[in-house]
């Protein structure tokens, strides 16, 4: 039982949270690149891309979390926790489509922040960015970007460029 409405969306956000995070089922003996969109305000995402020899196959997850908002506060608090609304969209692009988005990924330099200070976390987005093959995965969390980690914002903005194009390309 939650103690208020806030509590059982809090719940429920965690358990969509969960699932994004996941992803739709990938095959991660390929060559792929995921970014996590969490926004505090709006719908959060996860866009997959499984970058094959002529194709990139593409996985969008969506946390209808306005959907989920509006339920949660129109039910009665006693009901139970429901599944969280979640969109799961695919489809596929020529890989040349994506190239420009490789090459920035190629090129990635960046050192860890051990000592050094560079925001706070306030409201706005987390953006999370993970590369990988096989067994080897390179994971970047952020919030506020440090100056020498710009060039993960070039991939991410490339990357929601091509996510507004994508919609029209589902299987």
């Amino acid at each position: 039982m939650y103690k208020n409405k806030e509590e059982k969306l809090k719940a429920l956000e965690d358990i969509a949270m969960q699932k994004l995070l996941i992803g739709q089922e990938i095959d991660a003996s390929c060559h792929y690149i995921l970014l996590n969109v969490d926004p505090t305000f709006t719908n959060k995402f996860t866009l997959q891309f499984e970058i094959l020899q002529k194709q990139v196959n593409w996985y969008r997850t969506t946390s209808l979390s306005d959907t989920d908002r509006q339920n949660i506060y129109g039910e009665v608090l006693e009901s139970e926790l429901p599944e969280p609304s979640i969109l799961d969209e695919n489809g596929s692009i020529p890989k040349e489509n994506f190239e420009g988005i490789l090459k920035i990924v190629k090129n990635i330099t960046l050192p860890p922040f051990v000592d050094e200070e560079w925001g706070s976390i306030r409201d706005g987005e987390i953006y999370t960015l993970t590369i990988g093959y096989k067994g080897c995965v390179a994971s970047y969390k952020w919030h506020y970007l440090p100056k020498s980690w710009e060039i993960l914002q070039n991939i991410v903005n490339d990357i929601l460029r091509l996510n507004s194009t994508l919609t029209s390309l589902i299987n």
